[in-house]
């Protein structure tokens, strides 16, 4: 395994043996993990996780998306709104 950690404890780690690759902040709990054996990638925040983009934002999926809230979900257009599926159910 080999690491670099940074002056201000920042660490990156990339373990051969489990084929992971780890950026984290141990003191606030943020931490980016690519798994080379499952071909998963986690992204975790203490905090709030912000994706911002100028143009476009599209996300793909293969099998399914899920969005899970405890609290309040917003859905937001300026625009038109489309929702389209097979059958589409709201509870």
């Amino acid at each position: 395994m080999d690491s670099l950690t940074t002056r201000s404890g920042k660490l990156v780690t990339l373990n051969t043996e489990t084929e992971l690759l780890t950026v984290e902040d141990p003191v606030l709990g943020h931490s980016i993990t690519i798994d080379l054996s499952t071909n998963r990638i986690v992204i975790s925040a203490a905090g709030d996780l912000e994706l911002n983009a100028k143009g476009r934002l599209k996300l793909t999926a293969g099998e399914s998306i899920e969005l899970e809230s405890e609290g309040t979900l917003k859905l937001i257009a300026e625009d038109d709104a489309v929702l389209r599926g097979k059958m589409v159910r709201i509870n």
